[in-house]
């Protein structure tokens, strides 16, 4: 099983520590990694330390997801791709009031208005209060 998928396999059971160590022992084999799987790596890398709370590192990897996705555009599934979207309209709405102009130029989500975008609920958390994740298992 590769780093992607057992990362993400973590991740959608809601093991998102587990999720992050993996990811982080996997980033050397992105190197060698098909423009798909570097896209699905960033985008459940990122999406996973959203929901850690760590803002700084979720950015870069949503954004190296989004990289990977202009330059070769259709490589995440549209389901995914709206995954990518909604982690980085999430990461807008923690740090302050999020606008379409802070999308990425690629994103699906541009051209919807921020509240669109945003999410309407509390951001990552369930009505009981425990972390969710943005991808369904």
């Amino acid at each position: 099983m590769s780093h992607v998928d057992h990362g993400r396999t973590l991740y959608a059971n809601g093991h998102y520590v587990e999720a992050a160590a993996v990811f982080e022992q996997g980033e050397s084999s992105m190197t060698v990694a098909d423009q798909k799987e570097c896209a699905q790596y960033g985008t459940y890398r990122g999406l996973t330390l959203l929901v850690l709370g760590d803002l700084a590192q979720a950015e870069r990897w949503l954004a190296y997801a989004y990289a990977v996705e202009q330059r070769n555009p259709g490589v995440l599934n549209p389901r995914l791709r709206l995954q990518l979207d909604r982690g980085w309209s999430e990461l807008l709405h923690r740090r302050g009031p999020a606008t379409t102009d802070s999308l990425p130029v690629n994103s699906v989500a541009r051209g919807k208005s921020a509240a669109t975008s945003a999410p309407s609920e509390a951001p990552m958390e369930s009505a009981g209060g425990a972390r969710r994740s943005f991808v369904d298992p």
